[in-house]
């Protein structure tokens, strides 16, 4: 046998070793695909979910600057303010409701229930005032 002819042995080994490579090659990139594909699948989920969560977060957004403008309002400002400080505005009356007795309202406006109302307002002062110095000065 010469050198240049390789036996029919020879020949079935090497094609052995290429069809092996070949196939671990095979192999290798198909398990590479499938990784990238469920990757890719898996990303495509996270990023639905984020695209929710922006649009939930721009409903609040804007419902937090739909409330921001309410509170810059002339009117949210009036309606705190007689909340909170009991403002009036000229000739408009105040319906007190007492919390025991009659359980009807009272309206002030008129001289006597205005005269009432001022003398229950000092009342609550010097009551106030008294509470307060009775908390701080009366021996324990």
């Amino acid at each position: 046998m010469s050198k240049g002819q390789k036996t029919k042995s020879e020949k079935s080994l090497l094609f052995k070793f290429v069809f092996i490579f070949l196939l671990l090659l095979i192999i290798v990139l198909a398990i590479g695909s499938v990784r990238e594909y469920l990757r890719q699948k898996e990303l495509n989920k996270e990023m639905v979910t984020l695209q929710e969560d922006i649009k939930n977060l721009n409903l609040e957004k804007n419902q937090f600057l739909s409330s921001i403008e309410a509170y810059k309002s002339e009117f949210f400002v009036e309606q705190e303010a007689r909340l909170k400080f009991n403002l009036q505005k000229s000739g408009e009356k105040v319906l007190v409701i007492p919390q025991g007795g009659s359980g009807g309202l009272v309206g002030l406006g008129g001289e006597n229930d205005l005269a009432e109302a001022q003398s229950a307002s000092t009342r609550f002062y010097v009551n106030n005032v008294r509470a307060w110095g009775n908390y701080f000065f009366q021996a324990r």
